[in-house]
């Protein structure tokens, strides 16, 4: 049985997903069951570089993956390349937004033999570095969201997440605006923090992976409206976990949407929100319609997207990267690197704890 090492980062990770796939051996625990799904243990864990290495030395997998990325990580993969010469793949699930981000992934990717990222201008961007990286459709957690033929739909109309500052997130706006629009409306609900009364939103409060499954199984339509629509090919897990359910999804279109889908036929895009509202009305009013669609993009997103198979797939390529030969003039500039990160961040704890005790004084 294959020997699989993993890194988990927060929010639902491959492990219910692969436990099936070998002998599975996570980052800080002892057994897989030990593991809070969605904790983050890495940069938590004092001294995380050193305890990864020991873990790999005493496990000896045949395969290492990798969710967390800071220059904690940078630090544990120079040291973990020393002993382990098979594949460590990486992936990271997010939307680059900075240069220090790029940089991090680019320094840590380096020692990996293939680093997955869901943003295309990211995996352009690190080529350019010389990392082993390689665009990835957002993998759907096929062992939480499952279609449910016998469900009851109790919602006509549903949108899951948060709000987002306008000013950090480009399509913010428009995701609240199309909240308030559809709120007065019988038959819709919103599944998110509290933040949304701010704006005079109801919501009916935060529920965890398995809940929401259950809900978009309950719901007509799944209304989505990515924060983000301007990179290539990036949007929410949300969009392969609604489909993964055999919802029907009405979606905000993004950039590039039409190379990955099909548009009614795997789900529906609109662009304005006076657009969402006639693809509301229309489709609750032609459901044999809806349900040929929200089949169609279930199917797709089985075949294309399921973390069981992807990262299966990942696991049993043949891999034949140079990082396990990286010069060392290179391996220096990623320590010179991680010596500066280290000084400036013990650099500001200082000052924070200098300011801390100013203010203790002067409150007294």
């Amino acid at each position: 049985m294959m020997k699989i090492y993993c890194q988990p980062n927060g929010g639902i990770s491959f492990i219910p997903d692969i436990q099936d796939l070998g002998d599975l051996k996570i980052f800080g625990c002892s057994t897989p069951a030990d593991y809070n799904d969605g904790a983050v243990l890495y940069n938590s864990t004092p001294n995380a570089p050193t305890v990864i290495v020991q873990e790999i030395e005493i496990f000896h997998p045949d395969f290492v993956f990798i969710e967390t990325f800071s220059p904690l990580m940078v630090a544990g993969l120079q040291r973990v390349r020393t002993i382990y010469k098979r594949p460590i793949v990486g992936f990271w699930g997010d939307c680059v937004t900075n240069a220090h981000t790029l940089n991090v992934l680019a320094r840590a990717g380096r020692y990996c033999d293939l680093l997955l990222v869901v943003d295309k201008p990211a995996e352009l961007a690190l080529r350019a570095k010389g990392v082993n990286a390689e665009f990835t459709l957002q993998p759907a957690a096929g062992s939480i969201y499952k279609y449910e033929p016998d469900a009851k739909k109790i919602y006509d109309l549903v949108m899951a997440g948060n709000p987002y500052t306008p000013q950090r997130k480009t399509n913010a706006t428009q995701r609240v605006e199309l909240a308030r629009l559809f709120s007065k409306r019988p038959g819709f609900a919103v599944f998110g923090r509290e933040d949304w009364f701010k704006y005079g939103i109801d919501t009916k409060g935060w529920v965890n992976e398995y809940k929401l499954a259950k809900i978009y199984n309950q719901t007509k339509i799944v209304l989505s409206c990515d924060y983000i629509i301007d990179r290539l090919y990036f949007t929410s897990v949300r969009t392969y976990n609604v489909m993964c359910c055999g919802a029907f999804l009405l979606i905000r279109k993004f950039l590039g949407i039409e190379d990955l889908f099909v548009n009614k036929k795997h789900l529906v895009w609109y662009e304005t929100n006076e657009e969402a509202e006639m693809l509301v009305d229309y489709y609750l009013a032609h459901e044999e319609e809806r349900q040929e669609i929200a089949h169609a993009g279930m199917e797709y997103v089985h075949q294309k997207a399921l973390k069981h198979d992807l990262f299966s797939m990942w696991m049993s390529r043949v891999y034949n990267s140079q990082c396990k030969q990286l010069s060392a003039v290179t391996r220096m500039g990623d320590s010179f690197w991680l010596m500066g990160n280290y000084a400036k961040s013990s650099l500001l704890q200082l000052v924070q704890s200098c300011i801390v005790k100013y203010l203790r004084r002067k409150i007294g």
